[in-house]
């Protein structure tokens, strides 16, 4: 928030990792932590009269999430997104000729999303995005998408970690198979928000930090957690900053998906990379894009 200097876009690089740790360590103090929250409170009790009708599948979807912080779907019950799988789909075949430049992952550049951006226009669909200002209690930022493919060498690193996402206090994400995935295929793991609480207070974690699966075990069984196995073409909705989760390491085939992701209009946290993309994707697309979906881009 402004008055702790905490709204800001970081930089890349080695500021960007100083940056991350400063504000890691303000979020330990509990003062900072209670005006944080009492902020975010009272922007969306003043956005309550604005909020939009969500209707249809997407009413489901919200009320389970308000519940779970976790709701399953599948594109064909979403008209928004089935138009789109031919072209993700697409997206995803693209992936298989190509080897990983660092680390575990493969993901289409953005120069080709701003090329081919059919898919890229499901995430600023007005339906979706009434669901996602319904979820967040305030408007939301569009953060983009990332069609990537997980690589089956079983590595626990990065993403693979337990973590919650540092962006904002409330997000919403939704990730969506391109692939079948089974438990060898590195599925979408998370634990339940009841669990969550008992390991953050458990494990005293603060924000950014990170779980190893031998932290997580002492505290919650493996019974406990939860694997999001699936066709192709199954979706799950959920908020990741406020439940554990990871993208499971693939051990026996690839993991092909897509997220999208939505934070509100005043993050905690604004990357580079996401602003300096929306802002280009509004100036080459402008003639396609309405007022709503302007405002959910850029400022």
């Amino acid at each position: 928030m402004e008055e702790f200097g905490y709204e800001t876009q970081l930089t890349d690089g080695p500021v960007k990792r100083v940056q991350l740790r400063v504000f890691r360590n303000l979020r330990r103090v509990g003062l900072v932590e209670a005006a944080l929250s009492a902020r975010y409170s009272l922007r969306t009790a003043r956005h309550i009269d604005e909020l939009p009708g969500v209707d249809g599948a997407c009413r489901d979807i919200l009320a389970v999430l308000n519940d779970e912080a976790l709701a399953r779907s599948s594109a064909a019950d979403l008209p928004f997104l089935a138009r789109a799988m031919p072209q993700l789909r697409s997206l995803a075949d693209s992936l298989k000729e190509r080897g990983p430049s660092n680390g575990s992952s493969i993901h289409v550049p953005r120069r080709e999303i701003m090329e081919r951006p059919d898919a890229f226009w499901v995430g600023l669909d007005e339906r979706l995005l009434s669901l996602v200002e319904n979820y967040l209690g305030v408007p939301a930022r569009y953060l983009g998408m990332d069609v990537k493919r997980e690589m089956a060498d079983a590595k626990e690193s990065g993403i693979r970690l337990w973590h919650r996402d540092i962006e904002d206090h409330r997000m919403l994400k939704f990730i969506v198979y391109l692939s079948d995935v089974d438990d060898g295929a590195g599925p979408f793991e998370w634990v339940s928000r009841r669990d969550t609480d008992e390991v953050v207070d458990a494990l005293r974690l603060v924000w950014g930090d990170v779980v190893t699966t031998k932290e997580l075990d002492a505290v919650v069984p493996a019974a406990r957690r939860r694997r999001a196995v699936g066709a192709c073409d199954t979706v799950h909705f959920f908020d990741p900053a406020r439940i554990l989760h990871r993208a499971s390491p693939p051990t026996s085939r690839d993991r092909y998906s897509v997220t999208y992701s939505y934070a509100t209009r005043r993050p905690y946290v604004e990357y580079p990379h996401v602003t300096d993309f929306n802002r280009k994707f509004v100036a080459r697309w402008a003639s396609r894009l309405g007022p709503a979906q302007t405002a959910a881009l850029v400022e």
